[in-house]
């Protein structure tokens, strides 16, 4: 229940309109609302109070003793088919219609956001001290008294019990207050609001062990699935996530992963783990479902041109704060299949960066034009205007790019060109796009309004025409060669 639905108080009171001015009405109405709002206030702090002090007497008890997994292994690079050129006297060839058998369809999963078990309200206090630090080059800070740090005696059960009790003692919920408003403000992903704990907590406390307690504090108290690790002297965050995250330790806790995020805390291969549960805790979200709006650190503008389409050029600039977002963003997949990888980049929303200096331009470029004629003009601008190299020539490893690293780095493959073109088609179009998984090779499909022929897929009684913006100088509806015939899996965007 939250305070807005408090507004009945006043709306019961209507009925009493007759027998007052309205003056008064509204003046004993808010009055009765105030009564109430603060006594559902003081009901929810009574709540989470009794929540974390039963919480902390659970902690007290003896950890058990759990054997940590190794890291997933991120996927090796494919031996990634390299870009083909349509030779020029078959760019003005009409393709057939042909249909691509789908062999499985990786659907589109919405996760539920974690949210503090009651509302947390921001009071704000002048004068009140508080702390300095950054997230991604982005100036934050959170309201606390130094003054009223504590340290930690050791990390056995009663250590970790005893500080769970300090930390819910009323000192440090300005510190969640000003996290929760700071991620409302940036409308940071889940991924970034974890990053901003951690950097809170570390502003904070530069202990390791206090900043990890505080930490798993201020997630839990967001609403995050959240367990503890005791070794070699060390208090461990663990924490649970919608999706299988590679190339970071993890411990299997009921069923569920929760993962070291932190590196540089290992620890040793078997520790004591805190299985307790807190209500309502929610898994931590992978999709990039915020649009970061962080500070603007400008990269050098690129200019980028379609070969074919001379009014297709742009100057693509970047906000380098945000791509050290995306440069450590972990490769993760779902159901244990790596084709969901692409999906959380393709979805991923353009930057203010891409909207204010790219997607003017392209809107200018495909303006009036015909459902065709646009996305063919898009389509030569991802194939022509990039330049080609797989991962493994470029970075050494297999590495996913967001649609903002495309257009800043100097080389991409076919991954990349892929979901640069879904999310430009889908923003300057407004046309539903899906991926599409050949052995080693990643195109789109697009449903169009228009009766185009060409390669197809249908999903749902809907037409999805290929569109592949690897295949060089090919229009929309032509497969790769060596294609034509295969069996493609769908990634629902």
């Amino acid at each position: 229940m939250r305070y807005t639905l408090s507004f009945l108080v006043i709306l019961l009171s209507i009925s009493n309109l007759h027998s007052q001015d309205y003056g008064d009405y509204l003046s004993n109405a808010l009055q009765e609302y105030n009564v109430y709002k603060e006594n559902a206030i003081a009901e929810y702090e009574a709540y989470r109070a009794r929540v974390n002090a039963e919480f902390a007497e659970f902690m007290a008890r003896p950890w058990k003793e759990e054997e940590r997994h190794p890291p997933l292994e991120a996927p090796r690079e494919e031996p990634d088919i390299p870009p083909v050129v349509m030779p020029d006297n078959d760019i003005v060839d009409t393709p057939e219609d042909n249909e691509l058998d789908v062999v499985d369809i990786n659907p589109v999963i919405n996760e539920v956001p974690p949210v503090p078990i009651v509302p947390i309200e921001y009071v704000p206090k002048p004068k009140e001290k508080s702390i300095d630090f950054t997230l991604y080059g982005t100036e934050c800070s959170v309201r606390f008294d130094s003054e009223k740090r504590m340290l930690m005696n050791g990390v056995t059960e009663h250590d970790a019990s005893k500080y769970w009790k300090h930390l819910s003692s009323g000192d440090y919920d300005n510190v969640l207050a000003d996290c929760l408003s700071t991620r409302s403000e940036l409308d940071l992903c889940d991924w970034s609001y974890y990053k901003l704990l951690c950097a809170a907590s570390r502003a904070i406390y530069p202990e390791d062990n206090e900043a990890e307690m505080l930490c798993a504090w201020l997630m839990s108290q967001s609403g995050f699935k959240i367990r503890l690790g005791r070794s070699d002297d060390r208090i461990i965050l663990l924490v649970n996530t919608c999706e299988d995250i590679c190339s970071y330790p993890y411990f299997t806790l009921g069923g569920s992963k929760f993962y070291i995020l932190d590196t540089d805390l290992e620890g040793s291969i078997r520790m004591n783990v805190f299985d307790g549960e807190y209500p309502e805790e929610k898994s931590l979200r992978l999709s990039l479902t915020g649009s970061n709006r962080l500070d603007s650190r400008p990269a050098e503008k690129r200019v980028l041109k379609s070969k074919k389409y001379e009014n297709v050029t742009v100057a693509a600039g970047a906000n380098l704060n945000l791509l050290e977002l995306y440069s450590e963003y972990p490769m993760v997949y779902k159901n244990n299949d790596t084709n969901t990888i692409w999906a959380i980049y393709a979805n991923a929303p353009a930057s203010k960066e891409m909207r204010e200096n790219v997607y003017p331009l392209l809107k200018s470029g495909i303006a009036g034009r015909s459902e065709s004629e646009a996305a063919n003009m898009l389509l030569d601008f991802v194939q022509t205007a990039l330049e080609y190299k797989t991962d493994g020539e470029a970075w050494g490893n297999e590495r996913v790019f967001f649609p903002d690293e495309t257009l800043y780095y100097p080389y991409c493959d076919c991954e990349d060109r892929a979901i640069l073109y879904s999310r430009l088609v889908r923003d300057l179009m407004g046309l539903r796009v899906v991926l599409l998984y050949y052995p080693e090779h990643l195109a789109t499909a697009v449903e169009f309004n228009e009766n185009i022929p060409g390669d197809y897929i249908v999903l749902n009684g809907h037409r999805y025409l290929v569109c592949d913006p690897t295949y060089i100088n090919a229009e929309i509806g032509n497969t790769m060669p060596g294609m034509d015939n295969s069996k493609v899996s769908v990634i629902m965007l």
